[in-house]
Parts: C-alpha cells; structure tokens; sequence
C-alpha cells in the first residue's frame, strides 16, 4: 500500500513540476521568436531593409529567451 501512495506522489510532483518548467521554458523559446519573426518581416518590408531588422529582432529574442531559461532555470534548481 505505501508503494501505491510512494508511485501516486512522484506520479503528481512528474505532472505538475515538470510539466510547468517544460511549458515555461517552450513558451520563452517560441514566443519571442514568432513574435521578433512577425515584427521584423512587416518593418522590413515597411522600410525595405530586408534582412536585417528581422536579423536583429531574432538577436534580441535569442537574448531575452536565453535569459529567461537560464532565471527559469536557477529557481527551480534551487528547489
């Protein structure tokens, strides 16, 4: 019966944590990115600098994805 309760336990903390950091860590790596792509397609063509505001848009979001990773990343190692 403890063995049931032990499996029930890590059976909830695998889909709630992990599954939180997973969403969370996705969500930082897609978000900004479809975002920076949208944005710098439309000014490019706004302003015909094909390719580079869309190449310093992706930069940016690289940048601010990785950063999030990486606070997302040390607050639940801290856990």
């Amino acid at each position: 019966m403890e063995n049931n309760k032990d499996k029930q336990q890590k059976q909830s903390l695998l889909n709630s944590e992990y599954l939180q950091v997973f969403g969370r860590v996705s969500g930082w790596i897609i978000g900004p990115v479809i975002f920076s792509l949208i944005i710098g397609k439309y000014l490019d063509t706004k302003y015909n600098t094909t390719p580079w505001i869309l190449c310093v848009s992706l930069a940016i979001s690289f940048t601010l994805s990785m950063i999030a990773i990486v606070r997302i990343s040390k607050k639940y190692m801290d856990k």
